[in-house]
């Protein structure tokens, strides 16, 4: 084969390892942000009720009552959003197709680098003569 044949081959090779970096990026950052933006809305939600069981304790003494309703609002706090079995395997999706976006990438990478030097072999021995 032709070097030139070869650094076509390393070109498309190196495109193709880039792609998969941009959908790693993509999906790193999709899977980022729905952790941040689940694990604020649970924080907040459970300030709310940490907010109303304080409210409650300082505005009802001497009652049975705000303690059952203090236990209440304690078992209604959400949990954190990776103990939710369709956030969790959702999450396992996305890191699962990460990884295989980085093995295929780490392919392409080590294609590109046998081309190159496939490419770099052939000038030489084009310019051998051979």
């Amino acid at each position: 084969m032709s070097a030139s044949y070869y650094w076509r081959m390393y070109d498309k090779k190196k495109e193709e390892a880039e792609r998969y970096e941009k959908q790693i990026k993509h999906l790193t950052t999709t899977r980022n942000r729905l952790d941040s933006e689940f694990d604020d809305n649970v924080s907040g939600i459970n300030k709310k009720l940490d907010e109303c069981a304080n409210a409650i304790n300082e505005g009802i003494l001497n009652l049975s009552a705000p303690g059952r309703w203090m236990d209440e609002l304690n078992q209604a706090k959400e949990r954190m959003p990776h103990s939710d079995l369709q956030i969790s395997t959702a999450d396992d999706y996305l890191l699962q197709e990460i990884r295989e976006l980085q093995r295929k990438k780490q392919e392409a990478e080590d294609a590109a680098e046998e081309y190159r030097r496939l490419a770099e072999a052939a000038e030489a021995a084009e310019a051998a003569g051979i």
